[in-house]
């Protein structure tokens, strides 16, 4: 899990936060299931959490920071 925090250029704005987050595990298993047991997700490949660190460098490269507060968060 990793969690970072990208502060608002905007005095007043910068106490609104937007959250981008994404996780990196799959919905489980079922042992009982016939064949595949695993409940994949819709994308489980870690491309979420690809995006939100791309985001997050992006954003981070800019010469001047959005007016909110940006948080970037992944999950396992």
């Amino acid at each position: 899990n990793a969690i970072g925090i990208l502060r608002g250029s905007d005095s007043e704005r910068s106490k609104e936060a937007i959250l981008f987050s994404a996780h990196l595990d799959h919905l489980g298993s079922n042992p009982n299931m016939d064949g595949d047991t695993i409940y994949n997700g819709a994308d489980d490949d870690a491309s979420g959490v690809t995006a939100v660190l791309t985001l997050a460098d992006a954003f981070a490269a800019m010469e001047k920071p959005p007016a909110r507060s940006l948080i970037f968060m992944t999950i396992w």
